[in-house]
């Protein structure tokens, strides 16, 4: 599915909605067939871009929702739901999937909570290349008793051969200047 049709910026819905007010405008004055038909034709089309947004779930869809369900993990300290959402070939500050377990290891003991927050679309970018990745970019934080963490992550998921897209790396930086690497204490090598 392109991903126009799956993930419909708010322009296309809002030029869509202008279509239907001022085609319906223009059939309601005039009340005959031939103006009918241009507003049932934007009516439809904007209800089928709602159903196919709807229905069809675009890569960026799936990263912040594979996103979000990392930082529930995280919450939950339950690493086997957390490495779920975490793809074979992740590799990022000189670990590997298996280096993760400890993420959620210093979460339980640290008691932090995580937040996300501020997924940008306009700055995501799709990789065609064998296999289809997405980056995405998004403000989040680690809340504990030894204060709060915040950072800027740019987190690049792939899709793994059964088709669903995981995290295959992240880079952490800094949450004002959103341009300086700083990775998360305690993680990496």
């Amino acid at each position: 599915m392109p991903v126009f049709l799956s993930d419909p910026s708010s322009t296309t819905y809002l030029v869509l909605a202008a279509l239907v007010v001022v085609t319906g405008a223009v059939a309601a004055r005039y009340q005959d067939r031939k103006r009918v038909t241009p507003f049932a034709l934007a009516l439809l089309a904007l209800g089928g871009l709602y159903l196919l947004d709807r229905l069809y779930a675009s890569p960026r869809e799936e990263a912040v929702a594979a996103s979000t369900a990392l930082i529930a993990a995280v919450n939950q300290r339950n690493p086997e739901a957390f490495l779920s959402h975490v793809s074979d070939s992740f590799s990022a500050y000189g670990m590997k999937k298996p280096d993760l377990r400890r993420a959620v290891e210093l979460a339980r003991q640290f008691d932090a909570r995580v937040a996300s927050w501020n997924f940008d679309r306009n700055q995501v970018l799709y990789h065609d290349g064998p296999p289809p990745a997405v980056d995405v970019v998004f403000d989040a934080k680690a809340e504990g008793p030894g204060g709060t963490v915040p950072k800027h992550v740019k987190a690049t998921f792939v899709r793994d051969p059964d088709g669903k897209y995981r995290m295959r790396s992240f880079a952490t930086y800094n949450i004002v200047k959103k341009k300086d690497e700083e990775p998360i204490p305690g993680l990496g090598r």
